[in-house]
């Protein structure tokens, strides 16, 4: 999807994306909206590009799981 297509729109039924943070070689990071919640969180959505790929995918997992640890 394209980046600016995403701002205000609801991504996994539950966060509203506010504005992009940044671009890795991956995945981008948004700043968004837990609508649940009301509180402000990052999100990283992997490229469609690398999603069919299993060993991406389990990376990308590992490293969402660490930085849950963060907060």
């Amino acid at each position: 999807m394209v980046a600016d297509a995403l701002i205000g729109r609801v991504v996994g039924g539950r966060y509203r994306v506010e504005r992009k943070l940044g671009t890795g070689g991956l995945a981008c990071v948004y700043e968004a909206e837990h609508l649940g919640l009301g509180k402000r969180v990052a999100i990283k959505l992997i490229d469609e590009r690398f999603a069919e790929s299993a060993e991406i995918s389990a990376r990308f997992r590992r490293e969402a799981r660490l930085a849950s640890v963060l907060e």
